[in-house]
């Protein structure tokens, strides 16, 4: 027997908390397909992006990096997930929360 899955709001996806916002701008990610892929990482790990911590990013770095390196290069995802982790350690503590 065939479940329906759950209706899918992509739209609803792609708003997050502020550390979300600030993280796809830190990865240079403004467009909406850049951005859902961020979201679907952290969808895949049980995560909305409008309740994302600092610490699950830094958990999910691995994977965010694997997608990144599907749209872009192995290079620039390193160097973007870099930049991710060094704008992650700065992170005001009342944003991340």
């Amino acid at each position: 027997m065939r479940t329906t899955p759950e209706p899918f709001d992509f739209a609803a996806m792609l708003c997050g908390n502020a550390l979300f916002e600030t993280t796809a701008l830190a990865l240079g990610m403004g467009r909406p397909a850049e951005r859902g892929l961020l979201a679907d990482a952290l969808r895949h790990a049980g995560v909305t992006p409008r309740k994302v911590t600092r610490d699950q990013l830094f958990l999910l770095l691995p994977e965010i990096e694997r997608r990144l390196a599907v749209l872009t290069s192995d290079a620039i995802a390193a160097e973007r997930v870099t930049a991710l982790c060094s704008y992650l350690d700065r992170v005001d503590t009342a944003l991340a929360s």
